[in-house]
């Protein structure tokens, strides 16, 4: 029970943390983009 719990545990932060780094790169790539159009 308690490894259970510790497993979808470790799993959720898994998957929380690749979707933390997607919305990341998403976010960074949209800045990069409209930097891009400011400069030129």
């Amino acid at each position: 029970n308690i490894l259970f719990i510790f497993l979808v545990s470790t799993t959720w932060s898994t998957i929380h943390v690749h979707y933390l780094s997607i919305v990341f790169c998403i976010a960074h790539f949209n800045c990069f983009r409209i930097k891009f159009f400011i400069v030129f």
